[in-house]
Parts: structure tokens; sequence; C-alpha cells
């Protein structure tokens, strides 16, 4: 008689793991969205990884003539960083110079001549990944990633445009658990830094609590540019890295001796940007122009690094002229965000 229900048991219990696939092969399977943002939908390719609210996330860029296809062909680029551990999401942008026709299926490139980049090309842009921040903090209040570890990789034109995002992005205040702004000068003598926009997480949490304010942006830590092309001036791409560097740089330490607060936050954004250099000249020269902006003359930063490589291809092209270039940014994502100690908090504004 036991033997039977042992038996029986046992049936049921094959026959479940063969109906319900375990957690880690559901993160695998990728899927498309179309995310609103408020005038033509935006088509994006989602990812999931493996390790929830550990993973970091990294959001792919075309450039002209592309589409996220370049990166979701099956065996492609996103697929391996999802294999490493990364919440991956491609997208199709609206921005006038980079759209082509869209889905995974569509054809890779239109051989067509690059058009002059346009004033409202960063604005679009900024819109397309806000929709891509709304759609990650879903994800990231359930828990399936950690949006505060941040990647962009972007090929071609939309590199700079990328920069400007993120100094963007970490010019954001937070906001109270009452959806008001944070107070910026606290008691106690705190010390932001010259730019009086950055935040020290570590005295916040010595000051307010840990529940008691919540992060709005401040979450692009790496940028990955493939042959980066000069934007439009109304970019005001200078700009950008300037304030990228003054994050990077200043480490917002507090002066108040009485809080003991000698541990740094994790802050500022590292840059890897990548070029082919046989050829035409004009693409390296765009792309050490972009580097020795966030450089400006060190070269022994760890988190700064130009690479040159002796092909012609340019942008996404270059992953496959290039067979050690995936390797390089794998080690550098894991060198930045793979190993960064951020752990996930919640994002609620609710008390």
């Amino acid at each position: 008689m036991n033997r039977n229900r042992c038996a029986r048991l046992a049936c049921c219990l094959l026959a479940a793991s063969v109906v319900i696939p375990s957690p880690a092969l559901r993160a695998q399977v990728s899927k498309d969205h179309k995310l609103d943002t408020g005038k033509r939908p935006l088509h994006v390719t989602y990812y999931r990884s493996r390790l929830e609210s550990l993973a970091a996330v990294v959001v792919l860029f075309h450039s002209h003539g592309e589409n996220r296809g370049v990166w979701c062909r099956r065996g492609g680029f996103a697929e391996k960083l999802q294999a490493k551990g990364y919440a991956v999401i491609a997208a199709d942008f609206r921005t006038s110079t980079l759209e082509t026709k869209t889905g995974k299926n569509a054809k890779k490139r239109t051989r067509q001549k690059t058009p002059k980049p346009e004033a409202k090309d960063h604005l679009t842009f900024n819109g397309d990944m806000e929709a891509i921040k709304r759609f990650l903090l879903v994800e990231h209040q359930k828990r399936h990633l950690n949006m505060r570890k941040m990647s962009i990789i972007a090929s071609g034109m939309s590199g700079p445009l990328a920069v400007s995002f993120a100094s963007r992005d970490w010019a954001k205040a937070p906001l109270g658990r009452n959806g008001n702004n944070v107070v910026i000068r606290p008691p106690n003598g705190i010390y932001w830094n010259r730019s009086r926009r950055l935040f020290d997480e570590i005295a916040l949490d010595k000051l307010f609590g840990r529940f008691l304010w919540v992060a709005r942006g401040q979450d692009v830590r790496t940028l990955i540019l493939l042959s980066p092309e000069r934007p439009h001036r109304a970019v005001a791409l200078a700009k950008s890295v300037r304030f990228l560097n003054t994050v990077r740089q200043s480490q917002m330490r507090s002066l108040d001796r009485s809080l003991q607060l000698s541990v740094l936050s994790p802050a500022g954004t590292a840059c890897l940007v990548c070029v082919g250099k046989s050829g035409s000249r004009a693409p390296v020269t765009k792309a050490k122009e972009i580097y020795e902006m966030f450089s400006r003359g060190n070269s022994r930063d760890v988190n700064l690094r130009f690479k040159a490589f002796p092909v012609k291809e340019q942008g996404t092209d270059l992953l496959g002229a290039v067979p050690q270039l995936e390797q390089d940014i794998l080690d550098f994502l894991n060198q930045t965000i793979g190993q960064l100690k951020d752990p996930w908090r919640s994002r609620s504004t609710e008390n």
C-alpha cells in the first residue's frame, strides 16, 4: 500500500517538474514589449535575469540604419549578457536619424547615407530612455533586477545621446517617502559637493533613516561607446561630460567628523570607448575626442578606457570583426557594475 502511494507521489512530482519550468529556466526567456511614450510606442526586447534582485541591468542602443536585431539575434550579444546573469533590454529608438524598420526579424542594416544629427534627437532619445526606466522600475519593485546598477552600451550616433542622458539621470534629486524633495542642506553640516546637486547616501541614511528617502536617478554606472560620433551642438556633450566627471571624482565625502562617515558611496560613471582604427581616421578622431573629455589627460584611471582595434569596421560591426571585444566588454562590466556593492532597495514613495 505504501509502495503504491510512493509511486503515485513520484509520478505527480515528475509531471509537475515537466509542466512547470523552474524559475531559472523562465528567466532565460526573452519577451517583446511596447512601451508607452505618449506618442508612438517604443518597441523593446527584455531578457530577464536568473539573479533576480542581484542582477545588474544593461541597456543596448543601436545606431543609424540598424534596429535592436543587431543585439537580439539568436546567439547574439544580448543572450550572452543574459547568460552572464545580466538583465538586458534592447530597443528600437524612435529618433528620426536613428530609427529604421523595427522588429527583431527585420533586416539588420539599411545601406543608406548617414543623416546629420538633429537638435531634437536627444529630446526624443531622453523620452525613450525615461520610458525604459519606467519599465525597469516596475521590474525593480518586483525584485527582478537592481536598477541602481545600470550600464548603457551605445553604438555610433547613439553614443553621445547616452552620455547626455547619463548626465541628466545623475542630476535627479532623491524623493522623500511623502513624495516631497529631500532637504538639500540638512542639519549637521553635510557637504554635498561643489555642484550642490549630488547626494551622499550614507549621510542620508544616518540622518533620515534608511526608509525615509528614495532615489529617482543616479543609476547609470557604466557607459560603453562603440565608435561614437559627434552629436548636434544642442546635445551639449562637453557640459554633460564635465558634470559626470564631477560626480565620479567628488566621491561625495561628508565633512562632518561627528558622523564618522569614512566610507565612500559608490558613485560616478565609468566609460569604455572602442573604435576601429584602420581605414578612415575620422572615427578614431571622434572617438578619441570623446574619451579625452572624460579622461582629461588622466590615463591611469582604471574606470576610463580607450581601445582602438586594427579593423575598418565600426559600431556594432566591431563585435563580429574583433573576436576579443565581447570578452573585453564583459570584463569591463564585471569590473564596474558586476562587482558593485549597491544592494537592492525599494523605490516606492508610499509610507
